[in-house]
């Protein structure tokens, strides 16, 4: 056990803080169904579990030989250490990247039952089956190329974590000022109530200076509400379950403002040619059934309804759609032929904005109603939470699409027992109002 050195040891701890952040990234992203790079550091490591297996190796080799002492020791070791990493980190920073309040069976949010039961499992996996193979596959690697990129790394998670260090003081203190200011503006407002209150004239100076120191914090507040610099944004975008419940208003103040940069760097705009193979690329994954002879003769008829959602330059979802041919003039239809957004870019706004922009475009064509089909129960939500409306039910046949029912209200909508050919729902919204 004590014949590593520490090379090795330092080695060990960075294989297992990227074997951490793989499993956790892994878990929370597919929670979320869109990728979610994990922790307080914004690379591919978890400090937390590159601690916690270096002490489990610690704590449990000299009993391996036994499970069940595996297990205990593992699970009380690695819950001490993640409580008391818990408690220092809401000490020091305010808030908790944490929380375990939601939890039948914890103590203070910071730990669990049921973490700790999957501590002890995890001390005895790595004992048993992990930490064999990572030995020997660091014993093998020679010296001479071994500390070069050994402290190459180091050099890197240390910049790293000095910076996400400084990110979440930096958080610290904007929500604690936050807080100061929003608690001076409800004394000013109530001051400035009594002030007009028990004055005939409400533009007395005593009220005018009020309003201007109201005026004043309440800009102050906005502009500490902004934030800047990337790591401040990864670890309020970054941590789910970042919760404070001292600064709960102002934590999220921050949260809001991080989306809203999140979403600054993407742009939605038509089909060109430097945007045709990531267009083409959507489509392939996400919308196989698409007609590349039909749409591509449409696109030159209908540029404007051909789009695409860049973020930082990356096609990561598309939309397109045209009219519907025979249609009255008066009263003209598009439809939607397809939309889609990456899996990683999902639930962040993306297909909205997609939406709405052809919308907007299919307007500016006469478009007075939108039609979409959709086979999807989740998509179908989307396009009720975006205005749209159940107009009737098709079914796929030998002899082409059929309509088999058609809805009068949303009721008939979710009371409807589906048949159980294929089918779909076509939903309409009304853009002429």
């Amino acid at each position: 056990m004590y014949t590593y050195s520490f090379e090795q040891w330092l080695c060990f701890f960075i294989i297992y803080c990227f074997i951490g952040w793989c499993v956790e990234s892994t878990y929370v992203s597919m929670h979320k169904r869109k990728f979610v790079n994990r922790g307080f550091m914004r690379g591919p490591y978890l400090p937390l579990y590159g601690s916690g297996a270096i002490a489990l190796l610690f704590a449990c080799l000299p009993v391996k030989k036994s499970i069940v002492l595996t297990f205990l020791v593992g699970g009380v070791v690695a819950t001490c250490l993640e409580y008391v990493t818990g408690v220092v980190m809401e000490k020091l920073f305010k808030v908790r990247y944490w929380d375990y309040s939601d939890q039948k069976i914890q103590f203070q949010g910071h730990i669990c039952l049921s973490s700790s039961i999957a501590w002890g499992f995890l001390a005895v996996v790595l004992l048993r089956f992990i930490h064999r193979p990572v030995e020997y596959a660091v014993g093998a690697i020679p010296r001479v190329i071994l500390l070069p990129c050994l402290y190459l790394i180091s050099i890197i998670m240390i910049i790293d974590f000095t910076l996400s260090m400084k990110a979440a003081l930096d958080i610290r203190d904007i929500i604690v000022k936050l807080e100061k200011a929003r608690k001076d503006m409800e004394l000013l407002q109530k001051r400035l109530d009594v002030a007009i209150a028990f004055t005939e004239n409400a533009i007395t100076e005593e009220v005018v200076d009020l309003r201007e120191r109201f005026a004043e914090l309440r800009s102050r507040r906005e502009q500490l509400g902004r934030i800047t610099g990337g790591h401040k944004k990864h670890l309020l975008l970054n941590s789910p379950s970042i919760r404070s419940d001292s600064f709960k208003e102002s934590l999220e103040i921050l949260k809001k403002e991080a989306k809203a940069r999140y979403r600054e760097q993407t742009k939605v705009t038509f089909l060109r040619s430097r945007t045709l193979s990531g267009f083409e690329e959507i489509l392939k994954e996400y919308l196989p059934d698409s007609e590349e002879k039909a749409w591509k003769e449409k696109a030159t008829i209908y540029p404007r309804t051909f789009l695409v959602i860049l973020h930082k330059k990356e096609v990561v979802g598309a939309a397109y759609g045209w009219a519907r041919e025979n249609e009255d003039r008066n009263r003209k239809t598009f439809v939607l032929n397809g939309i889609a957004v990456k899996d990683a870019y999902r639930r962040s706004g993306f297909g909205t904005r997609l939406l709405q922009a052809f919308e907007k475009a299919a307007k500016e064509y006469g478009a007075a109603v939108i039609s979409v089909g959709s086979a999807d129960g989740y998509v179908e939500k989307f396009y009720l939470n975006n205005g749209y409306q159940p107009t009737e039910y098709k079914i796929y046949t030998k002899e082409g699409i059929r309509s088999v029912k058609n809805f009068e209200d949303l009721g008939d909508y979710y009371s409807y027992e589906r048949p159980a050919e294929d089918g779909f729902v076509v939903f309409e919204k009304d853009c002429s109002l």
